[in-house]
C-alpha cells in the first residue's frame, strides 16, 4: 500500500487528523481525575493516621494514584484506541456508541483488556511524576 492512502489527511481531509479527539479528552480527564484525587486523598488519610509526610509517603501515594488512575481511564483508553484507529469507522458513530457497542457485543471485561501492561506503565510514571509535583508545590508555591 502506498503511503498516500495511510495518511488520514489525504483520505479524510484535515478532519481525519482530529478523529477520536473527544475520546482522547475523556481519557485524559479521567486519568487526571483518578490520579490527582487519589494522590491527595491517600496522603491526607495517611498523615491523619500518623504517617510522616515525606518521600516514602509520596512514593506510596504516587503508586496507588497511578494504579487507580489506570482503573478509571482504562475503558476510555480502549474506546479511544478503537475510534482513533479508524478501522471500524463504519461501526462506531461516536465514542459513546463505541463504548455501548463494546459492552453489548463483547462484554464489559473487554474494556479492561491489556490492563496489567497499562498499569505496569502507569504506576512507575506516577511514581516519578507526583513526587516532582510535590516538590514544585512546596518549593515554588509554598503549598503543603
Amino acid at each position: 500500500p502506498s503511503i498516500e492512502n495511510q495518511v488520514p489527511c489525504n483520505k479524510e481531509g484535515v478532519q481525519g487528523l482530529w478523529r477520536g479527539v473527544s475520546a482522547n479528552i475523556a481519557r485524559a480527564s479521567l486519568l487526571s481525575a483518578g490520579q490527582l484525587t487519589t494522590y491527595d486523598q491517600c496522603k491526607q488519610v495517611a498523615v491523619q493516621a500518623g504517617w510522616v509526610d515525606g518521600p516514602r509517603l509520596h512514593l506510596l501515594s504516587s503508586c496507588l494514584s497511578g494504579f487507580v488512575a489506570q482503573i478509571v481511564c482504562m475503558p476510555a483508553d480502549v474506546v479511544k484506541t478503537r475510534v482513533q484507529a479508524g478501522q471500524h469507522a463504519e461501526l462506531y458513530r461516536s465514542p459513546v456508541h463505541c463504548l455501548l457497542r463494546i459492552v453489548c457485543h463483547e462484554g464489559f471485561t473487554v474494556l479492561y483488556r491489556g490492563f496489567v501492561p497499562a498499569a505496569c506503565r502507569q504506576v512507575p510514571v506516577m511514581a516519578v511524576q507526583m513526587p516532582i509535583v510535590e516538590q514544585i508545590r512546596k518549593r515554588a508555591f509554598g503549598l503543603e
